[in-house]
């Protein structure tokens, strides 16, 4: 048999310069892994994915709880201040019949329950008005404190629109101890008029007390 051809040395050389020329492109090719390639591996191994998982869940956990929370306390406040609304609504109503010429014993206890809140009582003859509050939680609260309450449940010009009501609330109970009797209690209750002067005065009041949210 006839042995293998010999490679003469120049072959040998350049054989060996390809391989070499096809080893350094290969290394540039494959090049080293940056840390974006490395990162981008390993999410989309199986523990990157559950870790991404796990994230993710939290994070849209804790967005579900925050919302939901938010909701409840917006759908508190909102209860909250229809509530006020109507009790202090209900309470103006009882107070215009002051502004009457002459009114009753009862009817001027009725009118000053509204404004403080808590039932006017005698030692002898028991309460002396018939108010009654529409909430119990309003029970013993004043008119003043009511209207501090929906103010701070609000914001901006809700809110500013009650700064008038409130300083006026203020002054309501000092009306109601200005009356005057006018006929002592006999057979029928006693009857009592506020002063033309401070009558003005009541009305004035009043008018700043009259806002539409509170219209009934």
């Amino acid at each position: 048999m006839r042995g293998e051809p010999v490679l003469k040395a120049h072959e040998l050389e350049h054989i060996r310069a390809e391989e070499i020329f096809r080893d350094e492109v290969r290394r540039s090719l494959d090049g080293p892994i940056s840390r974006a390639e490395k990162l981008g591996a390993f999410l989309n191994s199986p523990l990157g994915l559950f870790l991404l998982s796990a994230v993710f869940l939290s994070s849209l956990s804790a967005f579900a709880t925050h919302w939901y929370e938010a909701q409840q306390k917006k759908a508190a406040t909102s209860e909250t201040v229809r509530r006020l609304d109507i009790e202090i609504g209900h309470r103006l109503e009882r107070l215009t019949i002051l502004i009457q010429p002459v009114v009753t014993y009862t009817q001027l206890h009725s009118a000053r329950e509204a404004i403080v809140g808590k039932h006017d009582t005698d030692p002898d003859v028991g309460r002396l008005g018939e108010f009654e509050a529409i909430f119990p939680e309003f029970e013993n609260r004043t008119l003043f404190f009511l209207i501090w309450e929906l103010k701070r449940s609000l914001a901006g010009t809700e809110a500013e629109s009650l700064t008038k009501p409130l300083n006026t609330a203020k002054e309501l109970d000092s009306f109601a101890s200005q009356m005057k009797l006018v006929a002592p209690v006999g057979k029928e209750d006693s009857k009592w008029t506020m002063p033309e002067a401070t009558a003005n005065e009541y009305k004035v009041a009043l008018a700043n007390l009259k806002l539409a949210r509170w219209e009934q």
